[in-house]
């Protein structure tokens, strides 16, 4: 399916049920808009109750070349912007997925960007994730840019080839102190991988006002997986108010029944973490 250069405003998420391929005109001219950017890029009208931008079921392959998605917003939901069923394979090229928000008053609020379920993989080639937001009053939040659900026997995984994740934030307010933050760009769950090359991950945050902030820019859990090679994480910030925090760039947790977690780094820069 091919859309000429304009913006495409939105009611209800787009379903995927199979195969498919969405090809822009050019790079940030072809837009889906769910009218709830809080840039003043959008011309769509907001939608009260929120909206998501895409789902995509489980078995589909879906490739997205230069396509902007923004504006998604949900309340007490998953995957602002794309959520990902079991199963897939998403491929984005020269397309950008920004200005998602995610305002939870109730429940755990994962991956305003993309959410991944366990058994499917995200690529991205000279494409963007940037500025999606996730706020929690009640509860605890992970994942700004991409929640990677993954399981030993459904891995999943997430392979960055020159692009940029920037500028996504996750915060709690919640008075609890079990209320985490961890991940402001990518939240790993077991077994899954993070492969990043000529990318840049910068300017991400994970805040907390009552408990722990781990991994301002990505938070590994049981036996995850990291490859950095010519990539350069920067600028990226764990904070809370009341508690301790960890991790401004990456936080690494094992436990004694899954004790291993593998970052490996080549050519690549960490710096103002």
């Amino acid at each position: 399916i091919v859309l000429s250069g304009g913006t495409y405003c939105l009611g209800s998420a787009l379903k995927i049920y199979s195969d498919i391929t969405l090809t822009g005109s050019s790079d940030g001219t072809t837009i889906i808009d769910g009218g709830n950017s809080t840039s003043s890029e959008t011309d769509c009208a907001a939608s009260p109750s929120g909206t998501r931008l895409m789902r995509i079921y489980s078995g589909s392959t879906a490739n997205l070349d230069y396509i902007t998605m923004q504006g998604g917003s949900l309340i007490n939901y998953t995957g602002a912007g794309i959520h990902m069923q079991a199963g897939i394979d998403l491929e984005l090229s020269n397309s950008h997925i920004k200005y998602n928000q995610i305002n939870n008053t109730s429940g755990v609020a994962k991956g305003a960007g993309i959410y991944i379920t366990a058994g499917s993989d995200l690529a991205l080639t000279d494409s963007s994730i940037s500025n999606n937001t996730i706020t929690n009053t009640a509860s605890s939040v992970l994942g700004g840019a991409v929640y990677l659900d993954s399981t030993v026997s459904n891995p999943s995984s997430i392979t960055l080839t020159d692009s940029t994740i920037s500028n996504n934030t996750i915060s709690t307010t919640s008075s609890s102190t079990s209320h985490i933050a961890r991940g402001g760009a990518f939240y790993m769950h077991n077994s899954s991988t993070i492969t990043s090359t000529g990318s840049t991950i910068s300017d991400n945050t994970a805040f907390s006002a009552t408990s722990y902030a781990n991994g301002g820019a990505i938070f590994l859990h049981y036996d995850a997986s990291l490859t950095f090679d010519t990539t350069v994480l920067s600028d990226n910030a764990a904070s809370s108010t009341d508690h301790y925090a960890s991790g401004g760039a990456i936080h690494l947790y094992a436990t004694s029944t899954y004790p291993t977690q593998t970052f490996t780094m080549t050519d690549s820069t960490v710096s103002g973490n």
